[in-house]
């Protein structure tokens, strides 16, 4: 599989909805362009931290809000 050259370090992404669905495969895709991103979630905060939690794993930086 070919390397992405992360395009988005130094950059910070908000994410509203991140917990699941298209917002979940939009943070995970700015992730892996190097930005850090924000999990942002309105009522379960479990999958979002699951989410951060494999940003980070995988050496992203990510918070949840």
């Amino acid at each position: 599989m070919k390397q992405i050259e992360p395009r988005l370090e130094k950059k910070v992404a908000l994410i509203s909805g991140a917990s699941r669905g298209l917002g979940k495969a939009m943070v995970l895709r700015f992730a892996e362009e190097g930005a850090s991103v924000a999990v942002n979630y309105l009522k379960n905060a479990n999958p979002a931290r699951e989410i951060r939690q494999a940003i980070v794993a995988a050496g992203g930086k990510a918070i949840c809000v």
